[in-house]
């Protein structure tokens, strides 16, 4: 994301997938993937012309955090998501066939992942690297692999 993002804001063309994949040291199948997502979410736009080359479908600015974090959430664990979902309605364990009380697992990983949620309300793609951005290069360790003068970025 910080690389397309980098491109999108100096005006440049789309990323290509294949060499940033060999850059990375990805496999260009998980970069594809991820791409799909991420069209699937208006997020990215592939290119018309080339397949294979990706840009941001909107400015920065629009891109929520919260939302994206969600939707991948949603994506990685469907079960969790569901159960979580089934507790917060019924108030009983669907594990188990007593209708049993919430257990104390499922409650603070509700609130852990009600802390985690919230950690990403009002930001946005934009003030992520904005503020990774800054914090790079007004730090006096080694540079962040996100910052665009290291010589490794991020997807």
């Amino acid at each position: 994301m910080f690389r397309v993002y980098e491109r999108f804001l100096r005006g440049d063309g789309p990323v290509e997938l294949a060499p940033l994949a060999d850059e990375m040291g990805v496999p260009p199948e998980t970069l594809l993937n991820i791409s799909e997502f991420l069209v699937e979410h208006r997020i990215l736009v592939e290119d018309a012309h080339i397949g294979g080359r990706y840009t941001l479908a909107k400015h920065p600015s629009r891109i929520a955090l919260q939302d994206l974090a969600q939707w991948l959430y949603t994506k990685e664990f469907p079960g969790e998501v569901l159960l979580l979902d089934s507790l917060g309605k019924t108030e009983s364990c669907p594990l188990h066939d007593t209708g049993a009380s919430e257990l104390s697992a499922h409650r603070l990983l509700r609130a852990a992942l009600h802390g985690y949620f919230s950690s990403f309300v009002g930001k946005t793609l934009e003030s992520l690297c904005r503020d990774m951005f800054a914090g790079a290069l007004s730090s006096s360790g080694p540079p962040d692999p996100c910052c665009k003068n290291s010589s490794e970025s991020a997807v």
